[in-house]
């Protein structure tokens, strides 16, 4: 049995469409609309101007399902799903050669099981929906991080507008945060996790192979620590380099918009518990509807919700950290 870690997966899917994410894709949508087209809920998404299909709720929102076609923690969970049933059950795994096979026995072995990973109801939903919890939730205490970032070097924004539900279309075209100022202006931002150094007349990022492949004005890295959150902020130009194949990112003093590190109350405490919640195994969820921050945990579900209205809210933390302190 040959076991790989959360980096050699990450790895395959940075590479982007040219390696097994195309085929995990593919096969992950045909799938899902075999599932669920017959009963009514496979549906066009309403604003994505791909034309691209997925799994709706009841209500005809976007599921979060949806984000199973190119998840590689999920894939890994299904690697070692499907190993465990057969340690021989791929063809030399990681290979590009055997890319498409191995995509297609993974998606053929949840098509064996579905109900049990995708339906409420089934033995492993809940380790399913924990996977896609928390990387949403990581990529939305990245937002609140850099909007906090970003509010303090500005002072003429108006609002800045960035998704707390899967599926928004801007996502999809890479945009993660809109920043609009009082002026009229509008800045798009591509938000990424990943550490930078300062070396002479640059600054260097470690992302991914595939970073740097949208059209957004800005890009933004966000390393939230429990203890200390830093943030690059760079204009997106043809002055960028990486070299091949390299997750190495330069990029000239000229572009850089801002960076720093900043003791940041509310993003790393959610990040706090979020990591305890996966801990005790809760369901977390950040939210932001009303006009209210609360924190409700529900018992009965296994769940705990945070809903932000205001993330510049100097007394929620507070609240947050005793929360923290309290949750057993």
């Amino acid at each position: 049995m040959i076991t790989y870690n959360y980096a050699f997966f990450k790895d395959l899917f940075d590479i982007g469409w040219v390696g097994i994410k195309k085929p995990f894709f593919n096969c992950a949508q045909k799938v899902f609309q075999l599932y669920y087209e017959p009963k009514g809920l496979w549906k066009q998404h309403p604003t994505d101007p791909k034309k691209k299909f997925g799994h709706v709720d009841e209500n005809g929102e976007w599921h979060w399902s949806n984000r199973a076609n190119t998840n590689s923690k999920f894939c890994m969970f299904m690697y070692y799903e499907c190993i465990g049933v057969d340690p021989k059950f791929f063809i030399d795994f990681g290979n590009p050669k055997y890319h498409n096979e191995n995509s297609k026995r993974i998606w053929y072995y949840i098509s064996e099981n579905f109900e049990d990973y995708f339906e409420p109801y089934g033995k492993k939903y809940k380790k399913v929906r924990r996977i896609f919890e928390k990387s949403w939730a990581e990529g939305v205490i990245s937002s609140i991080a850099l909007e906090i970032a970003l509010r303090s070097i500005y002072r003429d924004i108006l609002k800045i507008d960035y998704s707390f539900e899967n599926g928004d279309s801007d996502d999809m075209e890479g945009i993660d945060m809109s920043v609009f100022k009082n002026d009229g202006g509008k800045k798009t931002i591509q938000i990424k996790s990943g550490s930078f150094i300062e070396i002479y007349d640059e600054f260097i990022v470690q992302g991914a192979p595939n970073d740097l492949k949208y059209t957004t004005d800005w890009y933004a890295y966000v390393n939230v620590d429990l203890h200390l959150t830093r943030f690059i902020i760079f204009k997106n130009t043809k002055n960028l380099k990486k070299e091949d194949g390299s997750t190495r990112i330069h990029i000239p003093k000229e572009d850089v918009i801002k960076y720093g590190e900043l003791d940041m109350k509310l993003p790393q405490l959610l990040k706090a518990i979020m990591e305890k919640c996966g801990k005790l195994d809760i369901s977390f969820t950040i939210t932001k509807i009303g006009d209210e921050s609360y924190i409700e945990q529900d018992n009965e579900s296994n769940t705990i919700t945070i809903n932000i209205v205001d993330s510049m809210d100097k007394e929620f933390p507070i609240e947050l950290k005793k929360f923290l302190e309290e949750l057993k």
